[in-house]
């Protein structure tokens, strides 16, 4: 059984029901599980669920699969913003409900997944958003940003932005609104032309949460 334990422990969060099928004994699993519990090697996270190690980016990032942290939470670990999020913020596939481990508020929010950086944090891996990434995150999503402030400094601080990786991202969402407002900002801040043709007469808002004063008739935006 000492493989099967190996096995469990490699990964940032495991199940009861996958201990059972990797000792092929409910009874083992649940003395195993108990032995483990005791030694601190993991820690019980939930119903059924435990976890291997108490870095909270790899725990929020693997509960669910497809899943990475992104919005205000990722521009912290980035170094985009200095605020601090009072939830650890994850962008899934589907709906769930949020959770709270070891006095961690952890919230999920479905949208369309983009590429995300495979970081390692000892033996464990934590998936973070990334940089280009979370440029159309924050639009996808803007309240988990907090506020256009925040989203305006994803633009500000990211070094180096990856034109080719942000223009596959926009043109698989398909959203004529968000194209706009990142390639806006994108100009500003970097001055880089996405290319991305303007496709109908629409005006939209710049700012999700608030309208603006002014017209940019090249990228049909109130600003």
């Amino acid at each position: 059984m000492e493989t099967a334990t190996k096995s469990l422990l490699r990964k940032p969060i495991f199940t009861i029901a996958e201990a059972k099928r990797r000792t092929n004994s409910p009874e083992y699993a649940r003395l195993l599980l108990h032995r483990l519990e005791k030694s601190k090697k993991i820690t019980r996270i939930g119903k059924g669920v435990y976890a291997t190690t108490i870095d909270i980016h790899a725990i929020a990032s693997n509960i669910h699969f497809p899943s990475y942290i992104s919005f205000l939470s990722a521009s912290a670990i980035h170094g985009f913003t200095t605020a601090i999020p009072i939830a650890m913020q994850v962008a899934t596939s589907k709906r769930y409900k949020g959770i709270t481990v070891m006095n961690y508020d952890i919230t999920f929010h479905k949208i369309p997944l983009g590429d995300a950086i495979r970081e390692e944090r000892n033996g464990v891996y934590a998936f973070i958003a990334e940089p280009e990434t979370l440029l159309v995150d924050a639009f996808l999503n803007p309240r988990a940003m907090g506020n256009f402030s925040e989203i305006e400094g994803v633009f500000q601080n990211i070094r180096n932005p990856n034109a080719e990786k942000i223009c596959k991202r926009l043109l698989g969402i398909q959203s004529k609104k968000i194209c706009r407002q990142v390639g806006y900002l994108l100009e500003k801040y970097h001055r880089i032309d996405l290319g991305i043709p303007v496709m109908d007469k629409n005006y939209y808002e710049l700012n999700p949460f608030e309208k603006g004063k002014n017209i940019n008739k090249k990228w049909r935006l109130k600003v």
